[in-house]
């Protein structure tokens, strides 16, 4: 059977590059843009593994992170953390 990982990120060219990277590996990778699609994703499918932006609008990686290690069904799904600074962002800083 093959191997789920759901990618939670918002932004679609890393969404894209993840889903490719990990299908280069033989895995399925579901792809969702934020926190919120990513609970309603689980309610429909529960990944292998999941690799989460910690860096997210409205609610981040962590607060989801945090809901997840609580929740009965989801706390013992391993959870990537990922997050980067673009050049843009750190030459606004």
């Amino acid at each position: 059977m093959q191997k789920t990982l759901l990618v939670v990120d918002e932004f679609d060219s890393v969404r894209e590059i993840l889903g490719k990277l990990v299908a280069s590996f033989g895995w399925n990778a579901t792809l969702t843009q934020n926190a919120q699609d990513a609970l309603e994703q689980l309610d429909h499918e529960s990944p292998d593994v999941i690799l989460l932006d910690m860096r997210m609008a409205i609610m981040s990686g962590f607060e989801l992170a945090r809901m997840l290690k609580q929740h009965s069904v989801y706390r013992n799904i391993p959870i990537l953390g990922t997050g980067a600074y673009t050049s843009a962002t750190l030459r606004r800083r």
